[in-house]
């Protein structure tokens, strides 16, 4: 194999370093020509060159090889959840989870952390519901906690965070102790956000054709519906006065739709912007411990 490697040109060979035929080779020179060692290292391979897609792939395969069924596969699990993760496949991974649990008979260490990651895959694809269902049983795991309290802030859920807060409290782990002290502040930053009342927008619109749109700040949209509704209404009436009765009441109609929209519009619009200020301090806070959740284990 060693032959092969030599007898490549200079010119061809940054090509060639950049396909897998190239990790596959250096796997085979470097290890045992042994197929599972052969097979995992390929898989390290591929995660530690950036192909995260491919390594879930090759630590899948190995997993299931009948060989390594007897074979400690902690780590190999780990990297396999780690790969999904950084890849983002997320319903990908909480399937294989799923399935894993439902099927396989693993040590409780490796569930906790299978349950761990699925509860993460859920809360980055915006189910904090779900993250909280799959966690309440790996309430012991501080990561796991840290996961529920977050899903519990998306929710607006507040009545178990400070007796879920001194649990992580007592722990040992300065770094666990610093992501804790910043979901804190997250904690009481999100409680204390004065949402905007969706009724007051309601009404607003009912009185002023889109004002309840400048309440939460979207004067664009406010000045649009005001004057498509100012229009629609102005050429009702013009159509009445000269006697047009059915293209008057036409435009009436569509004016009174547009009118009720209005308003819906800006209730619903209000939900939307609570949620989003609200959310978006959150969503900060799991960009920041990226790390944290996804790789550190």
């Amino acid at each position: 194999m060693k032959i092969i490697l030599h007898l490549l040109t200079k010119q061809n060979m940054n090509n060639f370093k950049k396909s897998s035929l190239f990790y596959l080779l250096i796997s085979l020179i470097n290890t045992p020509l042994v197929g599972d060692n052969f097979q995992l290292n390929f898989a390290d391979g591929l995660y530690k060159r950036g192909d995260y897609t491919q390594a879930v792939v090759e630590y899948k395969r190995y997993i299931m090889n009948p060989i390594n069924k007897d074979k400690d596969l902690r780590i190999v699990y780990l990297q396999l959840l780690r790969s999904y993760y950084l890849s983002s496949m997320y319903s990908e991974g909480i399937n294989f989870i799923q399935s894993e649990i439902n099927i396989n008979y693993l040590p409780d260490d490796v569930i906790t952390m299978l349950k761990y990651y699925s509860g993460l895959f859920y809360l980055k694809s915006d189910f904090p519901e779900s993250a909280k269902i799959i966690l309440k049983d790996n309430i012991v795991h501080p990561k796991s906690i840290i996961l529920t309290i977050t899903s519990n802030i998306y929710l607006a859920d507040w009545d178990e965070n400070v007796e879920l807060l001194n649990k992580l409290k007592n722990q040992n782990n300065s770094n666990l102790l610093l992501v804790t002290n910043e979901l804190e502040d997250l904690l009481n930053n999100t409680k204390k956000m004065k949402p905007k009342n969706p009724i007051t927008s309601g009404i607003l619109s009912l009185l002023i054709p889109g004002s309840g749109y400048a309440n939460i700040g979207k004067y664009q949209t406010a000045i649009t519906s005001f004057l498509i509704n100012f229009s629609l209404i102005g050429s009702a009436y013009e159509l009445q006065k000269n006697e047009l009765y059915f293209t008057g009441g036409t435009v009436m109609l569509i004016a009174s739709g547009w009118y009720i929209g209005s308003i819906w519009g800006s209730v619903s619009e209000t939900y939307k912007y609570n949620k989003n200020r609200h959310n978006y301090l959150v969503d900060k806070f799991m960009e920041d411990q990226e790390i944290f959740f996804g790789i550190e284990y």
